[in-house]
């Protein structure tokens, strides 16, 4: 395909001193970016189009995604890793796009650009990768026909021809590679491009390669299979046959859009796990899109290095884009009610109903909740039809309580606009006055006790990640039954154990504890199921350390190592420690549902049990 002078004078423009150049392919793009748009990728709220410089390299480098005429582009690579020969480094987050499958029109492409905006001539050793994650076998590149443009550029022997091919440990280039068994070497087989040479003092080098896209995108694939990887790596040789080798990443997920439409919908959680709705408080609550800023999404789905489904937000959080189990987070003290005045203030005066309360106790503000479940909603102990959706409904629901011993105040007139009685409000108050264990404390000391959780000691807390011990199964009910097994979870090292987040407590029909969970282990099939798996602390133990280390010492035993932040929150990297790096510990933290340590250093690092061990 050809490519403009236009185009390419945006794409390599020198971004540190023509920034004024780039404005209008900036405006361009954000715009395009945006929810109601006819472009095909969504960028999240703060687009990228910036490419990246490596440490020791004087060139910049972008890999992206772009459609067929380039009138919009995915976000540009980070830097995401740096390996100095011997220790791999993380550095920034990976960039994330979310690409509408009903709205590309013609070829996905992905483009690869170097620009060398230095007066001198730069050596370049780039590799391009392409693939599905999880899926390398079936990698993206549709046809030869990629296009490669280049300005005061020379190419190495070997490469005047185009890029080399790589496959099964060797490179080739074009011409040889389809001399090749073609039953062995076929163009689905390509996984990385390769170019070596010389840029020119502001050469530039582009590699614009069309990819292929399924005709029927399983929107709800939850093993990454819809997820695509680009890379543009530069590999810089240093002694002993080492290279310094230095990645700029982009991905981008197929997903569909969720409508935000409708009304949320009130109910109270049952013991049994079913809700209740509310009918009483309905006229009062607010509409969906855009109520105050409380509704965001965690649209790419991916499970972060050390984080649980309700802390890990990425960019991309307004707009919801989802395959069947996308995460949507509710903040209720912004929530106006259909008066424009507080929800909250009015459903506790009015109405007397309120928000859970949090594992220690506390008035519960940020919700978590998966869109694609299917709840099941009862009345008067039956289950009813599904009402999201439905009748002005939209497809999220809210959980209050019922306020104890609550009493209509004299002077209420309907001031929320609401009914101030209903047919379900006896209902409705037994079932949020029934034990509903939601074990409200960290191992409580005696949970028979009034106001205890009926939970044993050791239960995990609601919401926290448990991980697997020994070889367990998970069910599709509480009673386990062997032809109802959803998934096998066989005994691993520790490192590799598979994590879970506690979603609910059940009991079986003879009375035996069970956690209704998610599948949190990223990157494997299972993920993202939901289903019933044991309580018993002998298969299923907490994922984070809950207590400080006797010898206030702890070993690094992740594989790629711990980073280290400049806060509880893991924002702020500041270095990474490798595997087998002893560190010297401060004190221990809760961060919502997960725990932290300080070190002596006064940085903090991950307590989960599969990155280190206590001493």
């Amino acid at each position: 395909m050809k490519i403009t002078k236009i185009h390419l004078a945006q794409t390599i423009i020198k971004v540190t001193i023509s920034m004024a150049a780039l404005v209008g392919f900036a405006v361009t793009s954000t715009q395009q970016a945006s929810a109601d748009s006819s472009s095909p990728f969504y960028n999240g709220e703060q687009p990228n189009y910036t490419p990246v410089e490596f440490q020791g390299s004087q060139l910049q480098f972008s890999v992206y995604f772009t459609n067929e005429d380039e009138s919009a582009t995915s976000n540009y690579g980070s830097y995401a890793s740096h390996y100095d020969g011997t220790t791999m480094k993380y550095l920034d987050p990976e960039s994330h796009s979310i690409i509408d499958k009903d709205k590309l029109k013609g070829q996905l492409y992905a483009k690869y650009v170097i620009y060398n905006p230095t007066n001198t001539d730069q050596p370049v050793n780039n590799q391009f990768s392409l693939r599905k994650i999880g899926l390398p076998s079936n990698v993206l590149l549709a046809s030869f026909n990629w296009t490669e443009k280049a300005t005061n550029y020379t190419p190495a022997s070997g490469f005047t021809d185009g890029p080399q091919i790589y496959h099964s440990g060797e490179f080739y280039t074009l011409t040889d590679f389809k001399a090749k068994d073609q039953q062995c070497f076929t163009v689905d087989s390509v996984a990385i491009l390769k170019t070596q040479g010389t840029l020119g003092p502001k050469g530039t080098y582009i590699l614009k390669v069309p990819l292929k896209v399924a005709d029927n995108i399983n929107y709800s694939d939850n093993s990454d299979g819809n997820t695509l990887y680009l890379a543009n790596a530069l590999r810089t040789p240093i002694a002993n046959n080492k290279e310094v080798i230095d990645t700029a990443v982009a991905r981008a997920r197929f997903a569909e859009q969720v409508p935000l439409t409708g009304k949320f919908l009130p109910v109270v959680k049952n013991a049994d796990g079913s809700y209740t709705p509310i009918s009483d408080i309905q006229s009062v609550m607010p509409n969906i899109a855009n109520n105050n800023g409380s509704l965001r999404f965690d649209d790419f789905w991916m499970i972060g290095f050390d984080s649980t489904v309700n802390t890990n937000f990425d960019t991309l959080q307004q707009v919801p884009y989802t395959t069947s189990k996308l995460s949507y987070y509710i903040d209720e003290s912004k929530l106006l009610d259909s008066t424009g005045a507080s929800l909250l203030d009015n459903l506790k005066k009015n109405y007397g109903y309120t928000l859970p309360t949090n594992a220690d106790g506390t008035t519960q503000s940020l919700f978590n909740y998966v869109y694609g479940d299917t709840p099941t909603f009862t009345k008067d102990g039956k289950t009813i039809a599904n009402p999201l959706g439905s009748n002005g409904v939209g497809n999220f629901y809210l959980v209050f309580s019922k306020i104890p011993n609550w009493v209509k105040p004299t002077d209420n007139n309907n001031h929320g606009g609401g009914s101030s009685g209903s047919s379900t409000t006896t209902t409705t108050t037994n079932n949020s006055t029934t034990t509903n264990p939601t074990n409200n404390a960290w191992n409580p000391s005696n949970p028979t006790a009034t106001n205890g959780t009926g939970l044993p000691n050791y239960a995990a807390v609601k919401g926290a990640a448990v991980y697997a011990t020994k070889k367990i199964y998970m069910y599709k009910h509480a009673d386990f039954k062997k032809s109802q097994r959803i998934a096998v979870y066989p005994k691993v090292k520790r490192v590799n154990r598979p994590m879970f987040v506690v979603l609910d407590y059940v009991k079986s029909s003879n009375g035996t504890l069970r956690y209704k969970v998610r599948d949190v282990n990223h990157g494997k099939k299972t993920a993202g199921k939901v289903g019933y798996i044991t309580s018993s602390k002998k298969y299923v133990v907490n994922a984070y350390y809950q207590t400080m280390p006797k010898s206030k010492k702890i070993t690094v035993i992740a594989k790629n190592g711990v980073h280290a932040y400049k806060s509880a929150s893991l924002n702020g990297r500041s270095k990474t420690y490798k595997k087998g790096t002893k560190l010297t510990v401060k004190k221990i933290v809760k961060h919502n549902l997960t725990t932290r340590y300080q070190l002596s250093n006064g940085y903090y690092v991950t307590a989960n049990k599969k990155f280190v061990i206590q001493h």
